[in-house]
């Protein structure tokens, strides 16, 4: 079993990552970084989406060349992190959601291996998303008492914009989140054999909710830093401790789900907000009547 982790800018310096070593990896897409090397003893790969420097917008990703590129690495399982805009009220700021289904809105993404003539497939996608990994999420998030949401529909928009309202009101209507990039990697890493997974964590209201200011750029900031960062030391090493993953050279100081300060948001600016105490988390999810 080797694992890829996709996230946002910063991910490859991992404080807990051993023996690394950067790596470009040739596809027939193009040149691909990636950070090899281990994390409790998993081998790991990670790759930053959009760049080391936040350079990509989520339209000009090379999808094709990230996902064939762990490929080639003989990744089987995909951890991919992604902050979202929250669709439905119960679905609060700072919540995780381990979506299980996918709707793509989006308009210009390669989004598969296939489209040379010569070489027609039609894979099935009436599960985008793997049960394997999802219950682990699941399972992971209950031990660590998080609040989190273990089953949504993310819409996957085209961006770099946020919605309007009118687009927020509709996409209300069959969606629970929303984001930019999810569909396309779910879908290549289904053509690709890879077992994927995504741990979304909303971070304001998109622009539908009256009593709250839309989603932007500026108000919704450090969120893939800390987030991903953390879910990813939980699941791999389970555990808790107060070790600071998230330490940023521009001062942000992500740490443990009880801390009492963490960053998140839709961005990668720096933000200050309060963060769940462990005694007074909003549980989601299911948890046994003793727990």
């Amino acid at each position: 079993m080797k694992f890829g982790i996709i996230g946002g800018s910063g991910l490859e310096n991992l404080q807990i990552m051993e023996e690394k070593e950067e790596k470009q990896v040739e596809t027939p897409y193009g040149n691909v970084s990636v950070v090899i090397g281990k994390i409790s003893g998993v081998d790991v790969c990670i790759l930053s989406r959009h760049g080391k420097k936040h350079e990509l917008s989520p339209s000009n990703i090379n999808y094709q060349a990230n996902i064939y590129a762990l490929k080639q690495l003989e990744v089987t399982h995909i951890l991919a992190s992604s902050a979202v805009g929250s669709l439905k009220e119960e679905i609060k700021p700072g919540d995780l959601v381990f979506p299980d289904q996918i709707i793509d809105f989006t308009k210009l993404r390669k989004s598969t291996f296939f489209d040379q003539n010569g070489k027609v497939e039609h894979i099935g996608m009436a599960e985008p998303f793997s049960s394997e990994l999802r219950d682990k999420l699941i399972e992971t998030a209950l031990e660590l008492r998080l609040s989190f949401h273990n089953i949504g529909t993310l819409i996957t928009i085209e961006g770099p914009r946020f919605s309007t309202k009118a687009e927020s009101f509709m996409f209300r209507n069959f969606a629970d989140i929303i984001g930019m990039t999810t569909a396309t990697e779910a879908f290549l890493a289904k053509e690709a054999e890879i077992e994927y997974a995504t741990i979304a964590m909303s971070t304001d209201y998109d622009c539908w909710k009256k009593d709250e200011e839309p989603g932007s750029y500026e108000s919704s900031c450090c969120g893939d830093d800390f987030w991903e960062y953390y879910s990813y030391f939980e699941v791999f090493s389970g555990d808790g401790s107060n070790t600071d993953p998230c330490d940023q050279e521009d001062g942000c100081s992500g740490r443990s789900y009880y801390s009492d300060k963490c960053c998140y948001g839709r961005g990668s600016c720096v933000v200050w907000s309060t963060c769940y105490n462990s005694a007074d988390i909003n549980y989601v999810g299911e948890y046994p009547e003793d727990y």
